[in-house]
């Protein structure tokens, strides 16, 4: 029975995915149809990523979110990562904390999800970021905001924080999308979402992914750009940022300047 349901699941996948269904390996499918930390976040990164930037890093492919859907987009993508996986193409291993294999202004634009909360050295990573972006370059940045709960967060970062930490290495916020906004139980939105969708594929062997997906995408990115006081109240509130390469705050003089007695 288990086996049955997981077939028509994979069916249900592959029926959405047409022929990208091929591009992508079968592991990775369900990042493009499930709600809450995956499918509506490919659609948000897409849509602050302009279409005439092409050359795209993603540093931590976990999960290949990001990779894969770039990938269907026609992007020229580049991966880079701790651990060596044959399934990424242009995959190259190390520590973004200790350097990129890259030359300088190389991306348009770079894609770190859900990476930055687990580094020691995280202004030495976005350093190494910066360096390799072009000038009109972008970095959209995803991350959750005071979340512990994982033993490999280092760090705890909230919006105010982030984006004070972002202009010392040289990054403007350009946009910042909070979330989540409809997904506070993403669980059963998409035990609910995947029952509609199994009933019809089983009985009219078809599913209505493609119209009920980018009414939530584009309900979810709309809502991420409005203030919604319950979200801090979620153990999934975080964000994803939009940055742009800019000049360096220099936080030392603001604070002689704050706290020099003799002015």
């Amino acid at each position: 029975m288990i086996k049955k349901i997981k077939n028509v699941y994979d069916g249900m996948k592959k029926y959405f995915l047409k022929e990208n269904a091929e591009l992508i390996p079968a592991k990775y499918h369900s990042q493009f149809i499930c709600l809450g930390g995956a499918s509506e976040v490919q659609y948000q990164i897409a849509r602050l990523i302009a279409p005439d930037k092409k050359k795209i890093l993603i540093i931590g492919i976990f999960g290949g979110r990001d990779y894969y859907y770039m990938k269907t987009l026609g992007k020229e993508v580049y991966a880079f990562d701790l651990f060596k996986n044959n399934e990424f193409d242009n995959l190259q291993v190390g520590n973004v904390e200790k350097g990129l294999p890259y030359p300088d202004s190389f991306f348009d634009a770079v894609i770190l999800g859900e990476v930055i909360e687990h580094l020691v050295y995280d202004y030495d990573a976005l350093l190494n970021i910066r360096r390799v972006l072009k000038n009109d370059g972008v970095l959209i940045l995803s991350i959750p905001f005071l979340n512990d709960s994982e033993p490999t967060h280092i760090r705890i970062y909230n919006k105010i924080i982030i984006k004070r930490f972002l202009s010392i290495v040289g990054f403007s916020v350009d946009n910042i999308l909070e979330r989540p906004n409809l997904f506070y139980c993403p669980k059963l939105v998409n035990f609910l979402h995947h029952s509609i969708n199994f009933l019809l594929f089983i009985f009219l062997h078809k599913t209505i992914y493609k119209h009920t997906l980018p009414l939530f995408w584009k309900i979810e990115y709309y809502l991420s750009q409005t203030k919604n006081p319950l979200r801090k109240y979620s153990r999934l509130h975080g964000a994803i940022i939009k940055c742009c390469k800019n000049k360096k705050i220099n936080y030392v003089n603001l604070n002689k300047t704050a706290f020099n007695n003799n002015n």
